[in-house]
């Protein structure tokens, strides 16, 4: 920093210092009268809530007031007086302005300018605006001060826009001593009696009752004596009546006096402790309406007023109205420990609070709905004028509802809570506005299929529809039901028919169908034939020759209609001894109803017959004869009964018994009862009327053929594999001829032990030959095999990951199983392995060694058998080596025009691996007459994909192309030269066309076309490298031949010896310490001229510029 800067710093700082010690300094103000002093307060506007408060006071002032003037700001947030006040002092505290003894504050006014000149119109607030203490001080409240204080009440507002303020007062002597009076003259207290005319006759007063009252006194005292009355703490007594002889009285309301003389009227005055309680009115809201009092009157030194709580009655919450005063008897006085209450004259001036009803109008919303049937009620309201108090909440109960289509009203008690939950509803004045409900019809209605029930009976003779009906779809709205009206539609006699029938939807008692849309799905009206059972009658009779018939019948099953007939034939007859039907004609069958009418086809006639039986007569003999019962193991054939015996009775001499057909044979196993009819013949002659024969039948049983299958047995060494046969064989009994078995064997042995190989019960079937099931014919017991599987013993094996190798592609190896070779025992046959290895894969170049971290081991089946072999694991290894990139950089020349010769196109670049990008700079160039290689430096190769740099997995390789600058005359000094052992090409330019080139000859030998690349331009050559190294040091001539016979020659050398190499490279040690020398030589220069004057003098440094003229190229390949 300069030192006029820092002289200008100084004399700023003491500018500012002088102004703010100016601006802090004391403001002046005008001495005023002997009697009466302006007091001046300045305020400072630094913003309207920072302004700076000062009060000022001069000796002239405190020599005329003496040392009592107070000032008091009130106390700030910790409870501290606020000596320095700002405007948000004045805005929370208000002051509070004392004057000294025996002066009263007869005028305060805030000036806006500090100009007493001014001071009628600029006045701001004026002693209208504050009120006075008990002390006889001015306060001056906060509200005067605040932004919004109402205007009207001071005349002004007190904004703190920026101006000087100055409170000015004018305080006037009193003499403190003096009593407080009245005279008695015309317009002084109206209310006294009328003033005595001078020089009157004497004149009987009467004092009103409650003259001089308090409430009197403050209206008829002027505002001084009144103020005083009230702020000096003391009450009115009455009224000291003085004359100017010096006689007095004391006076009170009421009294009559009668005066003579001029007379004085002196208010006579008590001090009081007096407490007046400013009450106050509100609407309710949940908040009390707290009364605050004012205490006036002071206490002797050192005495204490006790006012407890519970002497109080302050506030108010609920609606009403109550008195906020004091009860006195809990009022005390303490002076130390001794209550000297009784010293004291206590007032009080109650207070009213009174809370009125909070005003709300609750409106119930309008409710409205299609039909639905069920009760549509109000359920919303809204608060339409009036509000609840904070916290509060209204709960309704609403009452009206309307279901059927129409309007009614809907209305609602509300009961109104705080936030306690407390009911506060008496506090407010409730009105409720009444909604209305209205249900209309439905737009859509609903949709209603109605089925009638299908009705099936018997013919009975009368006609008769449905009255059963069902909801087939759709659904009925809430508690309407549906209702039948009508049903059409019936049949009589035996046949089909529609029934339909018409509905309606009812809610109770009233018909809601147009809310709905009805669909009606006749139904089906069957009458069936009756069924009716008649059977003919039986009977019985002993052999007599004669025919036995029965001509009667019996309704043994249903009933005719009432009133009708049946009538009918029936036939039947037995001579010989036995049995035979008595029989009802069906066509004989015909029913008539009362009318006459045929009506046999609307039954069911079942008809049934009767049996005649003719019986052998008493003197016949009885024959028993007992077929005999046979049985046998099943074998697919069938089982019959042939032969009997008489077991009971004997054959007369010539008869012969001969037996029927026998009606039972047997195939399948179980049990069937052989009967047969025998009859009785004498020669030809049927003889069997002679004899009673019983017959008892025989028995056909055929057994279950038994047959024992057993599960077949099999083991195997453990493989991790389950073992199964599913297979049996038959191992006690045998299949009849034809039939097959099949079953299932179900058992399963995979670890080494032994278990159960068994047979499925269920899964047993045997079928005969045409493929029916007959295995219920058999007896079938089925027994278990054994699956066995035996321990494989542990074998070894040694497994390794052997030597692997490739050249870097960029891509990541990953081991796997398929790199694990078995060096040791043997893998069997379908084995496979599964490994880890460590490293788990490798990309870059390196030879990493390999281990096998776990082996798991599975058989063909898939099955881990790893626990079947003891591993041994040989490391191995992976070699990715070098990959190579050749880099070819471009030959070029020219005539030596003093500027540099580069040749920057993109060099031919093989070798690199599929998405690897080669960034490189080309650097080679060269000015002077004569060649150089066209090199490269910064060669860098990055993986596209990742952005990885992988140079150091390339072998790089450099083939540089040469850069050849020319004499004048077209040839380079010597021609171009090339040193041994570089790579690229050597550039040569012919000055002929290229059409009809033939080729070269270096030294007269031809040159292959492999050593060499040519093109058009002239004629452009570029030897390559591995022909040039094979060349001897020195100069080489080259000849270009074309058709025609022509040819062009040139020269170029080469220079490849290691002394050549060896003392460039020292050259080029020597300059590079040359340069090196040069750059300190330039830092120690640079650092003298910059620090070595030693007067402080600095330079500024130039900016060093990045990226400037170079004569390398960056390349992105």
């Amino acid at each position: 920093m300069s030192k006029s800067s820092k002289i200008g710093i100084v004399l700023l700082a003491l500018v500012l210092v002088v102004q703010l010690f100016a601006l802090a300094a004391p403001a002046a103000f005008a001495e005023g009268p002997a009697e009466t002093a302006a007091i001046g307060w300045s305020v400072k506007a630094t913003g309207s809530e920072g302004h700076e408060l000062t009060l000022t006071t001069s000796e002239e002032v405190e020599s005329a007031l003496g040392k009592g003037f107070s000032v008091d700001f009130g106390k700030d947030a910790s409870g501290a007086p606020v000596t320095a006040p700002t405007v948000a002092d004045l805005r929370r505290a208000g002051v509070t302005l004392t004057p000294p003894a025996g002066y009263v504050l007869r005028t305060v006014m805030i000036v806006a300018d500090g100009s007493e000149a001014a001071a009628e119109s600029r006045s701001l607030l004026s002693i209208a605006g504050a009120k006075t203490d008990a002390a006889g001080a001015v306060v001056l409240p906060a509200a005067i001060f605040a932004e919004s204080y109402d205007a009207s009440a001071v005349g002004a507002v007190f904004n703190g826009s920026g101006e000087r303020y100055t409170i000015r007062m004018e305080l006037e002597r009193v003499d403190p001593a003096a009593p407080l009076t009245v005279s008695y003259t015309a317009g002084t207290a109206a209310a006294l009696p009328s003033p005595v005319a001078a020089g009157g006759d004497s004149v009987e007063l009467a004092i009103p009752e409650g003259a001089g009252s308090a409430d009197y006194t403050v209206a008829a005292l002027d505002a001084q004596a009144g103020s005083h009355a009230l702020t000096l703490g003391k009450i009115f007594t009455g009224w000291k009546l003085s004359f100017s002889n010096g006689a007095s009285a004391i006076v009170k309301g009421g009294d009559k006096i009668v005066l003579c003389s001029s007379a004085v009227f002196e208010a006579q005055w008590q001090d009081a402790i007096i407490f007046s309680f400013t009450g106050g009115e509100k609407e309710y809201d949940g908040t009390p309406l707290t009364a605050s009092y004012n205490r006036y009157g002071e206490l002797k030194g050192g005495d204490e007023l006790i006012v407890p709580d519970s002497a109080l009655a302050p506030s108010r919450t609920d609606a009403g109205e109550s008195e906020a005063t004091l009860d006195l008897s809990q009022v005390h006085v303490m002076r130390g420990e001794e209550d000297v209450t009784g010293e004291y004259e206590f007032v009080v001036r109650p207070g009213t609070l009174r809370i009125v009803q909070r005003g709300i109008t609750f409106t119930v919303s309008d409710a409205a709905g299609e039909y639905s049937a069920l009760p549509l009620m109000p359920s919303d309201y809204t608060i339409s004028s009036g509000s609840l108090a904070e916290g509060h909440s209204a709960t309704p109960t609403y009452s009206g509802q309307q279901t059927l289509p129409g309007t009614s009203t809907g209305s609602a008690v509300f009961k109104i809570r705080d936030g306690s939950g407390n009911d506060v509803s008496a506090n407010y004045n409730i009105s409720v506005i009444n909604g209305s409900i209205t249900v209309v019809p439905r737009t859509e209605k609903q949709k209603l299929t109605v089925t009638v029930k299908d009705m099936e009976k018997e013919y009975d003779g009368a006609s008769t529809a449905s009255g059963e009906f069902e909801l087939s779809s759709g659904s009925l709205l809430g508690s309407d039901k549906l209702a039948a009206l009508s049903f059409e539609g019936g049949i009589t006699g035996v046949g089909q028919g529609s029934i339909k029938a018409v509905f309606a939807v009812k809610n109770g008692e009233s018909d809601v169908t147009e809310n709905y849309e009805i669909t009606v799905v006749p139904g089906k009206l069957v009458v069936k034939p009756r069924p009716i059972t008649i059977t003919a009658d039986s009977a019985t009779k002993e052999f007599d020759g004669t025919a036995l018939t029965k001509n009667s019948y019996t309704i043994s099953s249903g009933s005719l209609v009432k009133g009708h007939t049946l009538a009918l034939s029936i036939s039947g007859s037995q001579t010989k001894v036995g049995s035979s039907a008595n029989v009802i004609s069906a066509k004989s069958v015909k029913v008539t109803d009362p009318d006459g009418k045929d009506v046999t086809a609307q039954y069911a006639l079942t008809l049934k017959d009767g049996t005649l039986t003719v019986t052998s007569s008493s003197s016949s003999s009885a024959l028993t004869v007992t077929i005999k019962s046979v049985e046998k193991v099943y074998d697919g054939k069938a089982l019959a009964a042939k032969d009997y015996e008489i077991t009971s009775g004997a054959l007369a001499e010539g008869d012969k018994l001969v037996p029927g057909a026998f009606d039972g044979e047997l195939t399948n196993v179980g049990e069937k009862e052989v009967k047969a009819a025998f009859t009785v013949k004498n020669g030809e002659t049927d003889v069997t009327d002679k004899y009673t024969i019983t017959v008892v039948p025989g028995k056909l049983t055929v057994k279950a053929r038994p047959i024992t299958i057993t599960a077949a047995s099999a083991s195997k060494i453990y493989d991790g594999s389950a073992l199964t046969r599913n297979s049996w064989s038959i191992t006690s009994g045998e299949l009849v001829s034809g039939h097959k078995l099949t079953a299932t064997v179900v058992g399963s042995q995979t670890q080494t032990g032994s278990s159960a190989n068994s047979i499925s019960k269920n899964s047993i079937k045997i079928t005969d030959a045409s493929g029916a099931d007959v295995t219920a014919n058999y007896a079938v017991t089925t027994a278990t095999g054994t699956l066995t599987v035996g321990n494989n013993p542990v074998k070894d094996i040694t497994l390794s990951v052997g030597e692997h190798s490739k050249v870097y592609d960029g891509k990541a190896y990953r081991f796997t199983g398929n790199d694990i070779r078995v060096t040791g025992g043997t893998l069997p046959a379908g084995y496979s392995i599964d490994a880890t290895f460590n490293p788990e894969s490798v990309t870059d170049v390196g030879k990493y060694d390999v281990t096998i971290k776990s082996v798991t081991i599975r058989n063909a089946s898939g099955a881990d058998v790893t626990n079947q072999f003891n591993i041994s694991r040989s490391r191995g290894s992976y070699t990715i080596s070098e990959r190579e990139l050749v880099i070819e950089t471009k030959a070029a020349n020219k005539v030596y025009d003093g500027e540099p010769l580069t040749e920057r196109s993109t060099p031919n670049i093989t070798g690199r691996v599929e998405d690897h990008q080669v960034t490189l700079r080309i650097t080679g160039t060269q000015t002077k007459v004569g060649s150089s290689d066209n090199t490269v430096a910064d060669v860098k190769v990055t993986d596209k994909t990742s952005g990885a740099d992988v140079t150091k997995n390339y072998a790089i390789r450099y083939q540089y192309g040469l850069l050849t600058v020319s004499d004048e005359s077209g040839t380079a000094s010597e021609g171009p030269t090339w040193v041994g052992g570089s790579a690229g090409t050597l550039f040569i330019k012919l000055d002929h066309d290229y059409d009809g080139f033939e080729g070269l000859q270096i030294d007269g030998k031809d040159l292959d076309r492999s050593a060499y690349t040519s093109a058009s331009g002239s004629t452009e050559i570029w030897l390559k490298a591995a022909y040039l190294n094979t060349l001897s040091d020195g100069s080489h001539t080259l000849k270009a031949k074309y058709s025609g016979g022509e040819s062009v020659e040139t020269v170029f050398s080469i220079e490849g010896t290691q002394t050549t190499q060896t003392a460039r490279r020292g050259q080029s040690g020597i300059w590079l310490i040359l340069m090196l020398l040069a750059l300190l030589g330039c830092l120690i220069a640079a650092y003298f001229l910059t620090f070595g004057s030693g007067k402080g003098r600095r330079w500024k440094r130039p900016l060093l510029r990045r990226g400037g003229a170079h004569k390398g190229g960056d390349t992105n390949i």
